[in-house]
């Protein structure tokens, strides 16, 4: 009687203890699954908190520099972009002055090193300065066409944008245009929807040398002008206004040929002579007359 009690307790524990080990186990299987989801879930909310935290850097950054960088890649193919999907930042222009003649708008002041060493400036004012040297020699074009396609889309805005045909005032010869414009112009025409006049307006086969290399300043005969402008709508581009003496001629030549509307913009303006630099106030009377770089 003895042992056959023993075998019938025996008999039960075995059975609980079997049925104890499948329910642990059925409770691991579910908790890993619940951890591996969980894992995934949060290096998805990760990726996507990295994300929102880079644009929220990005974002305060262009409201303390003027601009944002959070552009499409510079390595991108420019034929392959959608258009009008472009939104753009906050870049504003500076400052809109009147010559008389014409209304010209900028996005920088630059400091000119013959004026002013880094010691004497702030860093966005350096920045600024280098982001001029940048689009002067072409670097990062699809930046810069977001930059400017986003100061004059929040200064004219897009309606008024698609009734303009850009043109580039044309560098020292024919390749420092090609580098400098026209992936930029292309770019820029397809986030503005603005007409792309880049061949409308263009160095001949007289060229000079720069004028921060001891040559002389642009000519009519430096530049060609080609196709249909009476009537038309025009914003030129250029890199930095100094003294204004290619604008006031493009300006001039546009008028002779009809040209309906003239708006200038510009990446930079070469600020004042004798300003401090740290209150400075746009005055059109008192322009730098050193060379711009």
């Amino acid at each position: 009687m003895s042992t056959l009690f023993t075998i019938i307790i025996a008999y039960f524990g075995l059975k609980w203890l079997l049925k104890s080990n499948n329910r642990k186990h059925k409770n691991s299987t579910y908790n890993k699954t619940n951890f591996n989801s969980n894992i995934n879930n949060y290096s998805s909310s990760r990726t996507n908190n990295s994300s929102s935290s880079i644009s929220n850097i990005e974002t305060n950054n262009s409201n303390n520099n003027n601009d944002n960088l959070n552009f499409i890649p510079i390595n991108a193919n420019i034929n392959n972009m959608p258009t009008n999907t472009f939104i753009p930042n906050s870049t504003r222009f500076k400052a809109e002055i009147n010559t008389g003649q014409y209304v010209y708008n900028y996005i920088y002041d630059y400091f000119p090193v013959s004026r002013f060493s880094l010691t004497e400036l702030s860093s966005s004012q350096i920045n600024e300065r280098y982001k001029i040297y940048e689009f002067k020699n072409g670097t990062n074009p699809l930046i810069y066409a977001d930059i400017f396609a986003s100061a004059c889309i929040n200064k004219f805005g897009s309606t008024r944008m698609r009734e303009y045909t850009v043109l580039i005032i044309p560098a020292s010869n024919m390749q420092n245009t090609k580098n400098r414009f026209e992936v930029f112009l292309d770019k820029f025409c397809k986030n503005t929807g603005a007409i792309n006049g880049f061949r409308m307006l263009r160095n001949s086969s007289t060229e000079r040398n720069p004028q921060h290399n001891g040559g002389t300043p642009i000519s009519r005969a430096n530049i060609t002008f080609e196709g249909s402008f009476s009537g038309k709508k025009f914003l030129i581009i250029d890199d930095v206004r100094t003294r204004g003496g290619s604008s006031n001629l493009i300006y001039q030549e546009l008028r002779l040929l009809s040209a309906s509307e003239i708006v200038f913009c510009y990446l930079g303006r070469t600020i004042p002579l004798n300003i401090n630099t740290q209150n400075f106030t746009p005055n059109i009377n008192n322009v730098d007359d050193d060379l711009p770089f």
